[in-house]
């Protein structure tokens, strides 16, 4: 009978037309099981990138708790050192006195420099550097707790927070670090920085500068990181 429904007069010419369209519609299921595999594999491919996109973004914000947890650590052992720095050649100054009697030494002796120079205008920062390097370099051997255990924790932290690749990240850093840092503190690193600027590397004497050229508190330690400056100048002029 199907061989009169599709017009054939035979039953053998009627077997091939429907095998013929059994196989179409055979191949027209396996393009569209292709298609629907496709898709799927698709939308897999979408999930699986979405995952991983928010696995980075969740490595990356522990990473930053990680960082930030360890600036903050740094910071309470910065506070400490404050605390506990002692110049025991200038009567055993203690604390915050002591960071005071550090930038009385230095700003005394700059201050007449200014003053012996007040006619041309010009500052003997040699003198300057000289005389703060007999300062602070005898200080590098006392015991730990003196002003050297102070200066290597602040420095661990200008580096830290330098270290950081986001900008937002960094400014954070040095905003907080600034902040714990008294006006006597800041003064006295940056005549430790200006002292002894010759055996800082490149990076972290450009660090020191742009860190501290918002925080100078007084004349002579805008002179201190100008003649930061000039030592980094030399540093680079000796790169190029």
């Amino acid at each position: 009978m199907l061989h009169k429904f599709l017009g054939y007069t035979d039953k053998g010419s009627a077997a091939d037309a429907t095998a013929a369209i059994v196989a179409a519609l055979a191949f027209a299921g396996v393009i569209v099981s292709l298609k629907l595999q496709s898709d799927e594999l698709g939308a897999t491919r979408e999930e699986m990138k979405g995952q991983k996109e928010q696995l980075e973004a969740q490595v990356k914000a522990l990473e930053r708790q990680q960082r930030t947890a360890t600036f903050f650590e740094l910071l309470n052992l910065q506070r400490t050192t404050a605390a506990a720095t002692v110049l025991v050649d200038h009567g055993n100054a203690t604390g915050e006195r002591a960071f005071v009697t550090l930038c009385h030494l230095s700003e005394s002796f700059a201050l007449r420099q200014l003053m012996l120079v007040s006619r041309d205008a010009s500052f003997d920062r040699d003198a300057f550097r000289g005389h703060l390097e007999s300062i602070f370099s005898p200080l590098a051997t006392h015991r730990a707790g003196t002003f050297p255990a102070h200066v290597d924790v602040t420095m661990a932290l200008v580096e830290f927070a330098g270290d950081t690749h986001d900008l937002d990240e960094r400014r954070f850093y040095d905003t907080l670090l600034l902040a714990q840092l008294s006006a006597a503190q800041r003064d006295a690193l940056i005549y430790w920085a200006a002292s002894g600027a010759e055996h800082l590397t490149l990076d972290l004497a450009t660090r020191l500068e742009l860190l501290f050229a918002s925080a100078p508190s007084s004349d002579v330690s805008v002179q201190a990181l100008r003649a930061l400056s000039d030592v980094i100048r030399r540093k680079r002029n000796q790169f190029a």
